[in-house]
């Protein structure tokens, strides 16, 4: 039942047409970032690039022409979206103002050939993605998952990035793409903000190449990753562990092999004496290679979670997530996952997560 059309909804949306005034203006061509502004196309592989990256993570993701349905009429049915739309923009403007990464550190990705998502989609749903893609005003449909060809088009490169930063760190230890982490979509359909499982389809294409075997893949969203769970059960090699709060979406969770279920309100102390238990699951697992998902939604000022870590402890996750692997020579391939706090936070959260990535 949709949303009757109120003062209040009214408000959302035309804090949303704020919201699409000010990406305007951040992304107009006097604003943009060193690496957006430049001639993308000029970038060449590094052997230094560790991190990832696509032009559609930090452009505006409608045209003109779809203004009114994602600004205006997606906030009256389902209320202001939560995802940010400036996020990345903004952090990869951040890291490069503050000299932690140069063009060197970057590597420029393609999209992802859609025949490939076929590996680890229905061609069903990926009809059905695609024709939402193309019919935007269709997306309505879809409440608070709306899509149209510029979303389309970065979720096919966020995608491939999550497969290069993990071919990536195959070769140098560790790498990070600046998106992805999409662990609440399933072979068959969208959840959650998630269209196209980039975690679950990059060790599918790696281990159809023979690359891997046993892969561990830690999540520390906030959210359960029921996607990931759906594509990965015992003895398919590949263990999860996933450390999520447990009186927020999903509602209905699928079990994991190690699974520790939060309380609303945990901190750092008893959040980081719990994820202690990841050295004995590695020890236990002894995986090829490792994919962590380092959510900045367990953060205090979350707008979807309940948890109340600092920007600190955050940091000392990733830290010890990271070392961990660095300590017994195992890759691992980070994506950001999920944060919906305010930008100013979210960025500052997602820096200090490429800045322990670049330092092990």
């Amino acid at each position: 039942m949709r949303t009757p059309l109120t003062r209040r909804n009214v408000l959302f949306g035309l804090g949303a047409l704020t919201v699409g005034v000010a990406a305007a203006k951040y992304l107009s061509k006097d604003a943009l970032s060193p690496l957006l502004s430049q001639d993308l196309h000029s970038l060449k592989s590094s052997s230094n690039a560790r991190v990832v990256w696509h032009p559609s993570y930090g452009m505006p993701w409608y045209s003109n022409g779809e203004k009114f349905i994602f600004e205006m009429l997606v906030p009256m049915t389902i209320g202001a979206h939560p995802v940010n739309i400036l996020r990345y923009a903004a952090l990869s403007d951040e890291l490069l103002q503050q000299g932690i990464i140069t063009k060197q550190d970057v590597e420029l990705l393609r999209l992802i050939d859609p025949a490939i998502l076929g590996e680890f989609h229905t061609p069903k749903y990926l009809q059905k993605v695609k024709r939402l893609a193309e019919n935007p005003a269709l997306s309505l449909i879809n409440r608070d998952n709306p899509i149209n060809k510029g979303l389309y088009d970065f979720y096919l490169a966020a995608t491939e990035g999550t497969y290069i930063a993990a071919k990536i760190a195959l070769e140098k230890g560790n790498a990070l793409n600046l998106s992805g982490g999409f662990h609440h979509a399933f072979k068959d359909h969208e959840a959650g903000f998630c269209f196209f499982n980039d975690v679950a389809g990059a060790i599918i294409r790696l281990r159809k190449q023979n690359v891997v075997n046993k892969v561990l893949i830690v999540d520390l969203d906030v959210h359960h990753g029921n996607g990931n769970a759906s594509y990965f059960q015992e003895g398919t090699n590949t263990c999860i562990f996933d450390m999520y709060q447990g009186d927020i979406y999903p509602s209905e969770k699928i079990p994991v092999e190690h699974q520790i279920v939060l309380e609303a309100g945990e901190t750092d102390r008893g959040y980081l004496s719990k994820l202690e238990s990841l050295s004995d699951v590695v020890s236990s697992f002894r995986p090829d290679m490792a994919f962590y998902l380092a959510g900045a939604d367990p953060f205090e000022g979350d707008k979807l979670g309940g948890l109340d870590l600092t920007k600190k402890g955050l940091r000392c996750r990733d830290d010890f997530v990271l070392r961990l692997f660095q300590e017994r020579n195992i890759p691992v391939a980070v994506t950001l996952a999920g944060g919906y706090s305010d930008l100013e936070d979210l960025v500052d959260i997602n820096r200090g997560t490429v800045e322990s990535v670049l330092a092990t």
